[in-house]
C-alpha cells in the first residue's frame, strides 16, 4: 500500500483493531441472511510525510449509501457548537448578506440552518440521500454528489464560489484527501475543519 498523500510505500504498522463492518452499515432482517462485509482496521504511519492513516479498502460509495443514518443535528451539543462556530465565522470574516456559505458534508443541514437564519446565502455538498432531503426539509439548497476537484471547478464556472467553505470531520472520511484539498481553490477564504486540526484558518 502506498500513502494517499505523497504516494510512497507504507511499512511501518502503528496499531491493528483487528476488522469491524462499516460505520453505520446497520442491518436490517433481510440483510441477515447474507454476508457481512468487515475490513481490516489497521493504522500505518507514513515515514516520508507522517500522515497516519488506515489500509483503504472500502470505497466513498460503500460507506456513504443512500439510506446513510447518521445525522448531525441528533446531538444537541453538536448544534450548540454549529451555531457559535457560526457566528464567530461571522465575525472573523466579516460575511453579510452579499457573502456565500457552502459547507462539504453539509449532512442534514444541522450547521447552514445557522448560517441561513443569519441572513447568508449558503449551499451545502452532501452525496448522501438520506441527510440531503432532511437538509432540503429545512429549506437548504444541496448539491447531492461527492466533493473534488471536478465539482469545485464546475461551480466555480457557474459562478458559485463561496467566501467560506466549512469542512468538519471531512477528510477523515474520503480516500483521496489530496483531491479535496486541491478542492479548496474553488473558494476566496475558507475554513477547512479536518477532523484533527482544532480551529479554522484563512
Amino acid at each position: 500500500m502506498n500513502c494517499r498523500h505523497c504516494g510512497a510505500a507504507l511499512t511501518r504498522r502503528f496499531l491493528d483493531l483487528g476488522t469491524a463492518p462499516p460505520s453505520n452499515a446497520y442491518l436490517d432482517a433481510a440483510c441477515l441472511d447474507r454476508p457481512e462485509a468487515w475490513y481490516p482496521l489497521r493504522l500505518l504511519i507514513c515515514e516520508a510525510c507522517w500522515l497516519a492513516q488506515t489500509d483503504d479498502f472500502a470505497g466513498r460509495e460503500t460507506l456513504f449509501t443512500e439510506d446513510y443514518a447518521y445525522f448531525s443535528s441528533f446531538s444537541t451539543s453538536w448544534l450548540d457548537h454549529a451555531r457559535r462556530y457560526v457566528g464567530d465565522m461571522i465575525a472573523r470574516f466579516g460575511l453579510t448578506a452579499r457573502s456565500c456559505v457552502a459547507e462539504v458534508a453539509a449532512n442534514d443541514g444541522y450547521l447552514l440552518q445557522y448560517v441561513r437564519e443569519a441572513g447568508i446565502p449558503a449551499y451545502g455538498i452532501e452525496p448522501t440521500a438520506s441527510t440531503a432531503a432532511a437538509a432540503r426539509a429545512r429549506g437548504i439548497e444541496i448539491v447531492q454528489e461527492f466533493f473534488g476537484v471536478a465539482l469545485a471547478a464546475r461551480l466555480a464556472g457557474e459562478g458559485r464560489s463561496a467566501d467560506l467553505i466549512a469542512a468538519n470531520n471531512v477528510l477523515a472520511h474520503v480516500p483521496d484527501i489530496n483531491d479535496s484539498v486541491a478542492s479548496r481553490g474553488c473558494s476566496s477564504r475558507t475554513a477547512w475543519r479536518p477532523s484533527s486540526f482544532p480551529t479554522s484558518w484563512r
